[in-house]
């Protein structure tokens, strides 16, 4: 995706969407490892050389467990304001 920010209207560019995990080139050996789909529903604004973001992303992943090397189900949410 680009988005150049000329194209960022004052009163901020609604965009959203879902990126598949195979986006982030993760190893299958690494300590998160993305499940599903990465949604995001943002809002970005431009001010002079700054772009901010507000909305959420979210996705199903799983952490590696530092004591047992296990790997254990979780829900990611970051809500970006």
């Amino acid at each position: 995706m680009e988005i150049f920010f000329s194209d960022i209207p004052e009163e901020g560019l609604p965009i959203s969407g879902k990126l598949a995990p195979s986006f982030f080139d993760l190893s299958s050996d690494d300590a998160i490892r993305i499940k599903g789909d990465v949604e995001f529903d943002l809002t970005l604004y431009a001010f002079e050389e700054a772009i901010v973001l507000s909305g959420n992303v979210s996705a199903p992943i799983e952490l590696q467990c530092v004591t047992c090397l296990e790997y254990f189900p979780h829900q990611a949410d970051f809500p970006a304001w």
